[in-house]
């Protein structure tokens, strides 16, 4: 099916700038209702590539388009644009180098294992392939992929869940893939107190493997962990290695020309939990532009979602892209920040040239839906599992005037507050250097809620129903101690504290509304289904894992 049409280019107003170009209405049903995931597009009549269709949250649907794409194309910004759409009926949603064919079509069970590859390592795989400059390279990486596949099915075995026991292992561990692109090679690495292999921090154990780390790069919370949430950290030297460390939460969140000046390779290993606002994609992203723009490679040491199983909450409105909320995704996106760094390149969230792409090295034994708690607190206030599987549904309420336990013991897992009654449970916020050095009602004793059964029943219930205990997601919290504020008060007036702030975190300003007009939240969740669904579409072709929990949106 083929459609042609006329469109303008368009930008996202706010941090980042992403230009892309919407289907028109007229159309957008007819193309959406075929079913299809991946599209071919042409812009032109010179410029193709393949690509997938995002929601704006008010009914329109678009393709991102790259600065380079533009240029290519003869156009900019306001620029009209015309389009050949067509359904992406290839194989394997892009075309097979010819070398490669060749060998698939000569070789029935390399075809039949490289068939049986997940298709975001498959597509990576191609990708990496089509890129090579010399017939050299194509016949070594050709070989390479050969080599990988004789283990293809081993590994895709271990990744199905019910094999209790088993041993997830990270991306860092395994490095008989990646050291020997690190040797000769000047080395920066972006990590923190989470980049740990084994007991041994990854700085460590490459320097005592020969590997020439020129400096380092921390993300909010600091290079080993001990800053609290939104602190400015300072560029300086680790105490531990004597290494430069540059700071990715302060006046940069970038890394600088002149930081990359000395570097062939960067290394990006931290552990992340799956919320869109949890600040270490974003750096993830803008560390891929960075080496893009340099023309170096980086190195993504992907780990395990502890929310990888679901897809849950407000899509991102790109009139409110920040840094805690980079992304066109979900709340809770269900990728890992491999997944999501092959997926920012080949959707347009980040401008790197089609000629780049980063390496990503992936986990064995785990699969979406596996269950897996982090041995390592990945920031100061996210310190147990109970307050991991909580984050997602209660970090709303920091631009609120509830307290979500900062100052405590069990941060992330309660919620109070010094007058509003709801709730018996009794703590009281008191300053916590390097978690809370000023929590929200400092010293004030708050009664509300603790919610660590909630997160039990979760695991339960998903063990019963699946198979295995995995957290959920809820915004019933969120509304109860909002109506509970409008029943005392005659309004919401009050209650959020910053309005700007709160529809940052949320990626929209629709929840916010629908709380100030008492609308009840189920139906806006009826409306994210279906734009978690066609997420889930765009993000298949890019998954490294499989999916083995209910599909979103259904």
């Amino acid at each position: 099916m083929n459609w042609s049409f006329s469109a303008q280019i368009e930008r996202f107003e706010g941090e980042g700038h992403m230009h892309f170009l919407a289907l028109p209405e007229a159309l957008a049903g007819e193309i959406r209702g075929q079913g299809a995931k991946r599209f071919v597009i042409t812009v032109n009549d010179g410029v193709t590539w393949h690509c997938g269709l995002l929601g704006t949250g008010d009914g329109r649907w678009f393709v991102m388009v790259s600065k380079e794409k533009l240029k290519q194309a003869q156009t900019a910004l306001g620029g009209w644009v015309h389009v050949d759409f067509r359904v992406d009926d290839s194989k394997y949603g892009m075309a097979v180098p010819p070398d490669l064919q060749e060998m698939l079509d000569d070789d029935p069970e390399l075809l039949q294992r490289f068939d049986a590859m997940l298709p975001g390592k498959r597509r990576n795989a191609i990708h990496q392939i089509a890129s090579a400059k010399t017939d050299a390279t194509i016949a070594k990486r050709i070989l390479k992929l050969m080599n990988e596949l004789g283990l293809a099915l081993l590994l895709l075995c271990l990744a199905i869940p019910g094999a209790h026991g088993q041993d997830i292992v990270l991306g860092n561990a395994q490095m008989d893939v990646y050291l020997s692109w690190l040797h000769s090679k000047r080395v920066a690495v972006v990590g923190n107190h989470t980049s740990v292999v084994g007991d041994v921090h990854l700085v460590d154990t490459l320097i005592a493997r020969g590997i020439d780390i020129r400096h380092v790069f921390a993300p909010e919370h600091g290079f080993r962990g001990e800053a609290a949430n939104g602190a400015d950290i300072l560029d300086g030297t680790d105490a531990a290695t004597g290494l430069p460390v540059y700071s990715l939460h302060g006046k940069h969140r970038k890394p600088q020309p002149e930081q990359l000046a000395d570097i062939d390779i960067v290394v990006f290993d931290i552990q992340d939990v799956g919320a869109r606002f949890y600040t270490y994609i974003s750096s993830l992203m803008l560390v891929m532009e960075a080496c893009a723009e340099a023309d170096i490679a980086l190195v993504v040491l992907d780990r395990p979602n502890p929310h990888g199983h679901h897809m849950q909450g407000p899509m991102l409105d790109p009139a409110f892209k920040s840094f805690v909320g980079y992304i066109p995704t979900p709340m809770v996106h269900g990728l890992t920040l491999g997944e999501a760094a092959l997926m920012g390149c080949a959707e347009g969230w980040v401008e790197v040239p089609e000629s780049w792409q980063p390496r990503v090295v992936t986990c064995q034994g785990w699969s979406h839906g596996t269950n897996f708690q982090l041995t390592i607190r990945p920031s100061p206030n996210l310190p147990s599992a109970t307050s991991i599987d909580l984050y997602p549904s209660l970090c709303l309420f920091e631009p609120t005037v509830v307290s979500v336990g900062r100052g405590t013991e069990h941060p992330f897992e309660s919620l109070g507050h010094p007058n509003m009654g709801l709730g018996s449970f009794a703590f009281t916020p008191v300053s916590t250097p390097g978690a809370a050095p000023h929590p929200k009602h400092e010293n004030a004793p708050c009664l509300g809620q603790h919610l660590g059964q909630l997160a039990t029943t979760w695991r339960i219930e998903s063990l019963a129903a699946h198979g295995h205990p995995r957290p959920g997601f809820t915004l019933e919290p969120l509304e109860r101690w909002a109506r509970q504020w409008v029943s005392q008060k005659g309004s919401l007036d009050g209650f959020i504290t910053s309005p700007s702030f709160f529809d940052k975190l949320a990626g929209t300003d629709a929840l916010r509304l629908a709380l100030e007009a008492g609308t009840p939240l189920t139906e806006l969740e009826a409306t994210w289904a279906e734009q978690h669904a066609a997420f889930y579409e765009a993000a298949r072709p890019h998954l490294l894992y499989r999916w083995n929990a209910p599909l979103p949106g259904r």
